[in-house]
């Protein structure tokens, strides 16, 4: 138990950090759109199709970033389904390793509370949630020097 509380203290010195799409992004984005519009019907649907999938692992991508650096976003998620405490992002970060990440001690310890087993899952780097709290309470330390 022990170990929970020190990820969760450890987090208290991390600082947050927003995301927001480009105008690039949006714009190759577009780009894409009227791409897809001029070819064949065949070809648009299996297009579409592809983009529709990668459009819901980028929304759940989000939706679990998001979740991490906020505890009431995180419920209202949980509450409606959006993702699970399963949940992974495409680097295989859990809640756990995200909440960590962005220094978030309230959405630490509800996933701990809830799912203490996840503080033993690797990611696809094969890093614990506590080494990333860790990495970036030095990270800061070092940047204070």
């Amino acid at each position: 138990m022990k170990k929970y509380f020190f990820i969760a203290a450890l987090c208290t010195s991390v600082h947050l950090v927003g995301m927001d799409f480009s105008a690039r992004e949006l714009e190759l984005q577009k780009s894409l759109d009227e791409f897809i519009s001029n070819l064949n019907v065949s070809t648009q649907s299996q297009l579409l199709n592809i983009k529709k999938e990668a459009e819901t692992d980028s929304i759940r991508h989000n939706i679990i970033h998001h979740a991490a650096r906020d505890l009431d976003y995180l419920k209202m998620s949980l509450d409606n389904g959006f993702i699970t405490l399963d949940t992974v992002d495409k680097n295989g970060n859990n809640l756990l390793h995200l909440a960590c990440e962005y220094g978030n001690p309230q959405v630490v310890g509800y996933v701990m509370q809830e799912r203490p087993e996840l503080a033993n899952r690797l990611n696809s780097n094969y890093r614990l949630p506590y080494e990333i709290a860790k990495t970036k309470v030095t990270s800061i330390r070092k940047r204070k020097k």
